[in-house]
C-alpha cells in the first residue's frame, strides 16, 4: 500500500478539488486558545481512475477569506468499502499529522457523516491513546 501525505493537487492523478460524489467524513474542532483554533471538515473520493482513495480535508483560509480543499492523504489500497476507507484514512492522516507535526487530540467532533461517533473515538484512541 502506497500512502501520501499531502500530495500536490492539480496533477494529472491528483485534482485540485473534491468531487461532487465525496462522501461526508466528519468535522473535527481543535480550540487551544482564543483566536488559535481548528476546524477541519473531512470528504473521502476515489480518482477519475479509481486506482486512488483521497481522504479531503476542508478548512476556511484567513488569507484567501474563503473555504480551501486540500488532499489530507491518498492510498492506493484496496479497501471493501467506502466507511473502510474513511476509517483507515482518517486515522492514517491523523497518525502521520500527529507524528510529524504534534497534532493533538480533537478537542471536539462537531459532526458525523459516514463514520460514526464510535468509530472517530476508537481512531482517536489508536492514535493518541
Amino acid at each position: 500500500m502506497t500512502c501520501k501525505f499531502f500530495p500536490e493537487t492539480g496533477t494529472d492523478i491528483f485534482p485540485k478539488r473534491p468531487p461532487k460524489s465525496a462522501l461526508f467524513v466528519g468535522v473535527a474542532e481543535w480550540s487551544w486558545l482564543p483566536g488559535r483554533d481548528r476546524l477541519d471538515i473531512y470528504w473521502i473520493s476515489r480518482t477519475r481512475h479509481r486506482r486512488w482513495w483521497l481522504l479531503w480535508i476542508s478548512y476556511y483560509s484567513d488569507v484567501t477569506d474563503k473555504n480551501e480543499y486540500a488532499i489530507y492523504l491518498a492510498s492506493d489500497a484496496k479497501f471493501k468499502t467506502k466507511r473502510q476507507a474513511a476509517y483507515e484514512l482518517l486515522q492514517d492522516a491523523w497518525k502521520a499529522d500527529y507524528i510529524e507535526h504534534g497534532l493533538d487530540r480533537p478537542h471536539d467532533i462537531g459532526r458525523y457523516g459516514i463514520l460514526n461517533y464510535e468509530d472517530i473515538e476508537t481512531i482517536m484512541i489508536k492514535v493518541w491513546g
